[in-house]
């Protein structure tokens, strides 16, 4: 099968005419999108740039946020959300709010370095001292380590 691009043609156009499955994923995500200002308009600015609709079938809305903290505070919210979410049509049969952590694509888990802490003389040597009375070897390493650092 030969595919031609006209560029006067718009995606949509180009779904109908080629592919039956970009059609119905250009339906999903319009659908996806409406579902997401009809939920951008019942919480706060903050939390909607947060959360993203990810899906809504079977009576469950299926949200994205982007962390933990950000899930927690939809949860606590939960109740007072799929009461406002029932009076809207699109939303009249929700019955369960689902949350999944996706951390945004361009944001790296920053690690904090810990500052290496000095111990003082006195306590290196009561560390030493205590190592020499463990019988586990191991354990007696690692404590002799700790007071040479």
């Amino acid at each position: 099968m030969e595919f031609y691009v006209d560029d006067k043609k718009s995606t949509c156009d180009l779904a109908h005419h080629s592919n039956v499955k970009l059609s119905d994923l250009l339906e999903k995500t319009q659908s996806l999108q409406k579902l997401q200002a009809i939920f951008n308009s019942f919480v706060t600015e903050a939390l909607a740039t947060h959360c993203i609709v990810a899906n809504y079938e079977k009576e469950t809305l299926v949200l994205l946020t982007d962390s933990a903290s950000w899930s927690t505070k939809i949860r606590f919210t939960t109740p007072e959300l799929l009461k406002q979410l029932k009076t809207t049509k699109p939303f009249s049969d929700i019955k369960k709010i689902k949350c999944k952590i996706r951390p945004k694509e361009n944001e790296s888990v920053q690690i904090k370095k810990r500052k290496l802490m000095n111990i003082s003389p006195e306590n290196a040597r009561m560390i030493k001292t205590m190592a020499n009375t463990i019988k586990d070897e191991r354990l007696r390493k690692s404590l002799l380590n700790l007071a040479n650092d």
